[in-house]
């Protein structure tokens, strides 16, 4: 009976994070659609100023880091030049880390190749903003292969 109780116990203590890992309400994933879509069509039009004005052009505090924005919109243009561009993006996973911050993965087609681009956004006191976005071309990396 000892072992019994120990296993719940542990089992709670197991189950504690994935409940920690709660879902958003779907006007949580509504509003974070909302900035995370204009990026990506953005993105699919080779615009890649416009795909990060849009997506961090959202939150003030990253707004004013003009130097920054403009370093990874040229980074964008080099791979879009290198890689052609994107035909087509996929959610492919989304991660909430408790109930303020969401990441979203998704795998985005180009004509011989894919990437990945990854979308942080945090709930604050005035509704969901963007927190970060990056790339890499590491898909098949990052699945194991």
């Amino acid at each position: 009976m000892k072992r019994l109780t120990l296993l719940a116990i542990a089992l709670c203590f197991i189950a504690a994070p994935v409940h920690a890992q709660s879902a958003s309400s779907s006007s949580d994933e509504s509003a974070i659609e909302r900035l995370i879509a204009p990026s990506l069509e953005a993105l699919k039009a080779g615009k890649a100023r416009q795909a990060v004005d849009a997506f961090l052009g959202t939150n003030p505090m990253i707004s004013g880091k003009a130097s920054e924005m403009a370093y990874l919109s040229s980074q964008i243009d080099s791979t879009l030049g290198l890689y052609g561009p994107i035909s087509a993006c996929q959610l492919a996973e989304t991660r909430n880390i408790g109930t303020w911050v969401q990441q979203r993965l998704y795998h985005c087609q180009h004509p011989a190749l894919f990437t990945r681009w990854i979308f942080l956004t945090v709930k604050g006191s005035k509704g969901w903003s963007a927190a970060n976005m990056s790339f890499d071309d590491k898909v098949v990396e990052a699945l194991g292969g």
